[in-house]
């Protein structure tokens, strides 16, 4: 069981990291800098709490945390990417990729 989970999680992880294939202009990634790195500060966070968890520590979940980041993330992308970016389909598959990881962690 835990490891189709686990593989589940890593396909997803392969899918959202497609974000940089996707896009073929890298500069647009400084209009989403900061958001882009409060994802990986909370994907982290999670990633080690579940570290820590098959562990048997006790340690409280930040999913809500993520959430949060992609709900910004996804704010930047309607409000700036969609129209500044050549291809906004691309991070919208990377929103996507983004909410089944937290719904799957």
């Amino acid at each position: 069981m835990y490891d189709i989970q686990i593989d589940r999680l890593y396909t997803i992880m392969l899918d959202y990291a497609l974000l940089r294939q996707r896009v073929n202009d890298h500069t647009i990634f400084a209009v989403c800098r900061m958001e882009l790195l409060a994802l990986q500060q909370a994907i982290n966070q999670i990633l080690f709490e579940k570290i820590v968890a098959f562990s048997n520590k006790k340690i409280e979940s930040s999913i809500e945390i993520l959430l949060e980041k992609i709900d910004r993330f996804e704010n930047i992308y309607q409000n700036v990417l969609r129209v500044t970016a050549p291809d906004p389909m691309a991070f919208l598959l990377f929103i996507d990729s983004l909410r089944m990881f937290a719904k799957n962690i």
